[in-house]
């Protein structure tokens, strides 16, 4: 039952709330040092691109994000609750590229703080923070 909250707050947006939320992004695992997470999966509910995957694609390019950034269709995360109220969302998540396989240490008791890359978290932050800037400045 771990989406309760971002359900309850995306359903709980008035309609001025949703008319200036632009859209939504939501960070899982950006920052694990497990070395096969060489890619950043763009998880949307249909696969399909976005305002969301469209700004962060074109803000890579510009700001020379290392690491590839991939399309995937997936769910179960935070984002599928503002999708549902009509936000454009995107979850970006490390993942290997290729296999789509997650860390071996995901939702385990191993899942500590030792396993985070403190560069990735960084290059992720800079992504979304850009991102975010681009699209308020237009």
């Amino acid at each position: 039952i771990g989406l309760v909250g971002s359900k309850y707050y995306a359903n709980q947006l008035n309609e001025e709330e949703l008319k200036r939320s632009l859209v939504n992004f939501n960070m899982d695992m950006v920052g694990t040092a497990w070395e096969n997470a060489t890619a950043i999966y763009m998880n949307t509910i249909d696969g399909k691109a976005n305002i969301a995957t469209d700004t962060a694609l074109a803000t890579a390019e510009r700001i020379g994000t290392p690491s590839e950034l991939i399309l995937y269709q997936r769910g179960a995360s935070d984002h599928q609750s503002f999708y549902d109220v009509g936000i454009p969302a995107v979850n970006f998540i490390r993942r290997e590229p290729g296999t789509a396989a997650l860390e071996p240490y995901y939702h385990t008791p191993l899942d500590t703080m030792k396993y985070l890359s403190a560069e990735r978290l960084k290059e992720a932050g800079d992504l979304v923070g850009a991102s975010i800037y681009s699209l308020i400045r237009n």
